[in-house]
């Protein structure tokens, strides 16, 4: 994580609420750039990296609480953490489950809000260009355990007029 290693002289000089401000208006007109120049190949590709700090986020929860082992590249076992780490959020209301043996369903109970801790937390507006985030995110996720890359559908999003955020991950 970058934050605090490294301190330039103008630091102290810039107020906090200054900084988050600036942060906030950046990164939405970023998202918002993004969403209008992009094609929908270049945006799964630009969010691959991005999508890692979740996943950075997620991994350490879901072996430490949940006692998941990513070395063992089980599917099953990927699903049956995620799914009970999302129960305790939203108790009963998701879903992540193999439709077949090269496709993954999964449904996060959104409740229609956007569950990206960036939106939930004010940071960043609710654009739907953070579904194709969660895209990458997902799709990293189950390829990893899978061993094999995988290509991941948006079937309903909070951001595009749905309720939940439903996805769906075919391996190839």
């Amino acid at each position: 994580m970058y934050l605090g290693e490294k301190k330039s002289i103008w630091a102290d000089m810039l107020p906090d609420s200054f900084v988050m401000s600036f942060v906030s208006r950046y990164l939405n007109r970023l998202m918002k750039s993004i969403d209008r120049i992009c094609d929908e190949e270049t945006k799964r590709q630009l969010f691959k990296e991005p999508a890692g700090a979740c996943e950075e986020d997620w991994m350490p929860h879901l072996i430490k609480r949940h006692g998941y082992d990513p070395e063992k590249y089980d599917v099953d076992e990927l699903i049956r953490a995620v799914l009970e780490h999302q129960n305790e959020l939203t108790p009963g209301a998701n879903e992540f489950y193999k439709e077949d043996q090269n496709t993954i369903y999964y449904k996060q109970d959104a409740r229609g809000e956007c569950p990206c801790p960036l939106v939930a937390k004010g940071i960043i507006e609710p654009l739907p260009v953070l579904c194709d985030c969660s895209l990458s995110l997902f799709g990293q996720f189950v390829s990893k355990a899978a061993r094999r890359p995988g290509r991941t559908e948006l079937v309903e999003s909070a951001l595009r007029g749905g309720r939940d955020c439903i996805f769906r991950i075919h391996l190839l």
